[in-house]
């Protein structure tokens, strides 16, 4: 069905119900009219080894990625501002993660990550919505691995309890 696929278009549980030989192990996602990844997109998509994303996409949905448990490499433009809840939850490959211009990383946006060893994210000021560099709680929750995280950003928000 996706065989030799090099882009394939996203929405909610996009590969719900393939038969595990015809997932991809890549997944480049396009710049779309709405300028994101939908929330659940590729939600537990046991070969995905590989993601990147397109400049122009400004924010990714939640769980998009959430248990993708061989996920090891994703690619992110400095146009992605957001990172929402649970993004790369349970991802237990991910080693490292850049997000250039993120400015919003969401609630256990990397939790139970445990081959995390590496984050960068440059900040950049106050996003669209206002707010400036904010993580949400329980964002590295046992994350048991990281070594190095990297924040260029002096105004820092915390989420309300």
């Amino acid at each position: 069905m996706f065989r030799d696929c090099s882009e394939v278009l996203h929405s909610n549980e996009v590969f719900e119900g393939c038969p595990y030989r015809d997932i991809p192990q890549a997944v480049h996602i396009p710049l779309n009219p709405a300028g994101f990844v939908p929330a659940g997109a590729f939600t537990v998509v046991p070969r995905l080894r590989h993601v990147s994303v397109e400049t122009g996409i400004r924010a990714i949905g939640a769980e998009a990625w959430q248990c993708c448990r061989h996920l090891r490499v994703v690619r992110m433009p400095s146009s992605v501002v957001r990172i929402a809840d649970n993004t790369f939850r349970g991802c237990q490959l991910l080693n490292s993660i850049t997000a250039p211009g993120c400015v919003e990383l969401g609630y256990k946006a990397f939790a139970d990550c445990c081959s995390l060893q590496w984050v960068h994210a440059n900040g950049g000021g106050v996003n669209e919505f206002g707010s400036a560099t904010k993580f949400g709680h329980y964002l590295f929750r046992d994350c048991i691995n990281i070594a190095t995280f990297v924040l260029q950003e002096d105004n820092l928000q915390r989420e309300p309890q």
